[in-house]
């Protein structure tokens, strides 16, 4: 190629080591101020192109997750905790003068907890898709490294604004191929993440070291996704089935469904509108009700002997494709 008047001229060819493929590139000029004004522009124009990705978020070991348009009027939440984690989100990227002219570091760390299928997912979405960063993530998965979280915070630095997103930590700080120690450094060790917030869900934070959660430099706020409420669990069945049922019947699932976490509630709204397609039926209150007492009946089906169905909801943890919970 030529760049700046000058000869460039490159191979590149493919090294197997071991399960591992490389690209070996050669380069050869008579110019190395031409060559490195190229790698100059390049590192601008890869930088560029990744804050520009705003809509998918960057998963190290895992496929990339697109980010589709989510409003705050989605989330299902105490507005008291939705408003809280959009000003302290909003307010942490909108800061940065502010932080340098208080002497503090511009880095903080979130953790969203609490059992499945409560909001976390759907918050973090919402997050992604309002939030003018970029999002890298690190899912909980068994052959998960330091050399993965490495990656990401390096990454993140890179191209701040951005959000490190740590899924199911509790299963991260647990694997074998990650260290503690390690992991404490990098949140906050001797080098400084400006410009970057890390966001980690948990499912039982009171099992995670206490290291992690009780020194404020590693995570400053935590947010408890607990199981909805009855007005929560009524917003959402309103939200998901006005067009089809009465609002008495809706208050009545709402009552019945104690304990339910919100994707439970969401289902029973799911499972009656499939129950009227398949019998080829318009919706009817009656549909909504069979839906009710069938899931009530599964998860009874599905507890262990004694167990209540709130504690049912409290445990273990459930990982989604195509986000993150």
């Amino acid at each position: 190629m030529i760049w700046n008047g000058q000869e460039i001229h490159c191979h590149m060819f493919l090294l197997m080591l071991g399960k591992g493929c490389f690209r070996i590139y050669f380069v050869a000029t008579k110019s190395l101020a031409a060559f490195r004004d190229l790698l100059l522009i390049l590192d601008r124009y890869g930088k560029a192109r990744l804050k520009e990705k705003r809509k998918e978020i960057y998963v190290v070991n895992g496929d990339n997750i697109p980010v589709t348009a989510s409003s705050w009027d989605d989330l299902v939440l105490p507005a008291h905790m939705a408003r809280d984690i959009r000003t302290n989100v909003e307010g942490f990227f909108a800061g940065s003068e502010r932080y340098a002219s208080l002497g503090i570091p511009h880095r903080r760390g979130f953790l969203f907890a609490g059992p499945p299928d409560c909001g976390k997912t759907l918050t973090l979405k919402t997050l992604a898709s309002n939030t003018p960063a970029k999002f890298i993530s690190v899912l909980g998965t068994a052959d998960v490294d330091d050399g993965m979280l490495r990656n990401a915070l390096d990454l993140a630095e890179e191209c701040t604004p951005a959000v490190v997103l740590l899924e199911d930590l509790d299963r991260i700080v647990d694997a074998k191929g990650v260290s503690i120690s390690h992991f404490l450094n990098l949140l906050d060790g001797l080098k400084v993440l400006n410009g970057v917030l890390v966001i980690a869900t948990c499912n039982e934070p009171d099992k995670l070291d206490p290291a992690l959660i009780h020194r404020p430099s590693r995570f400053d706020r935590v947010w408890r996704f607990e199981l909805p409420k009855y007005d929560q669990r009524l917003a959402l069945l309103r939200k998901r089935g006005r067009e089809f049922f009465s609002g008495p019947a809706l208050e009545t699932v709402a009552r019945r469904s104690d304990g339910f976490s919100m994707a439970y509630v969401q289902e029973i709204i799911v499972s009656a509108l499939l129950e009227c397609t398949h019998d080829d039926l318009p919706p009817t209150d009656d549909h909504l009700f069979k839906s009710l007492d069938i899931l009530r009946m599964q998860r009874k089906e599905a507890s262990k002997p004694g167990e209540a169905m709130g504690e049912r909801e409290s445990v273990g943890f459930l990982h989604l494709k195509d986000g993150m919970l």
